[in-house]
């Protein structure tokens, strides 16, 4: 394990303690979602799951911003897997971002700050959460919901939760973000070409929004383009020598 990701690790625990202890004892509505959070961050498991549903993070934190913490939970819930597997650099970048969010909403930030230093974590550490993912495939696991970077299990998820997580899945679609999907998926040949055959069947049924995978609010041409573009090249990837 590299010495200074271990050492960022060790800052950020101390740092989300402090933020649970504060949390704890405050009697702000938000002090038990952020409690949690940094119980989750520590790959701490907890029963109550209340902050995976949109509705309630967003009366808590506003329309857009609770989208995006409701978001930062879900993503949370795999932390003390990654713990067990001993998945130091994941669970590092988890706490990170859990402490940089929590200082955001603590200070107010207006929620597109919110979602591009989602966008930007995300982006930044695209090779590290896609080569996990692909491990997990190509060992016969089950894809995790939300696309490379929304680790979600999406068992016992509503309908409704279902279709608010896909259609955000465009907020990491960008033209850099799609960069970094693809040289991560294809730098390495050891990654089996059905594992990238699942994950592109996977883009493609959240590109399409008529039918039966219709969504409450549909993703935007641009998304579904930057999909679309991305599912284009790895399958070229997959027939090239």
């Amino acid at each position: 394990m590299d010495e200074r990701i271990m050492e960022r690790y060790d800052l950020v625990r101390e740092r989300l303690a402090e933020i649970r202890s504060e949390q704890s004892s405050t009697a702000h509505a938000d002090g038990l979602f952020w409690c949690q959070c940094a119980s989750l961050a520590l790959g701490e498991p907890v029963n109550d799951l209340q902050f995976a549903d949109f509705g309630r993070c967003r009366r808590m934190f506003g329309s857009l911003t609770g989208m995006y913490c409701c978001i930062l939970f879900t993503q949370l819930l795999m932390v003390p897997r990654w713990k067990g597997e001993g998945q130091t650099e994941l669970c590092c970048i988890c706490a990170e971002l859990t402490v940089e969010l929590f200082l955001m909403c603590r200070e107010e930030e207006n929620a597109s700050a919110v979602r591009d230093t989602m966008y930007w974590f995300y982006s930044d550490y695209c090779e590290q959460f896609i080569r996990w993912q692909m491990e997990q495939i190509m060992q016969g696991g089950e894809f995790c919901f939300g696309g490379p970077m929304m680790l979600w299990n999406r068992n016992g998820m509503s309908r409704e939760q279902e279709h608010a997580h896909r259609n955000d899945f465009g907020l990491y679609m960008g033209n850099r973000f799609q960069e970094r999907c693809y040289h991560a998926v294809t730098a390495d040949r050891k990654i089996a070409a059905d594992a990238v055959r699942r994950w592109v069947a996977v883009l493609k049924q959240w590109s399409d929004d008529t039918g039966e995978n219709a969504c409450a609010v549909s993703v935007t041409d641009a998304q579904k383009q930057a999909m679309e573009r991305l599912c284009s090249r790895l399958e070229a990837w997959i027939v090239s020598p």
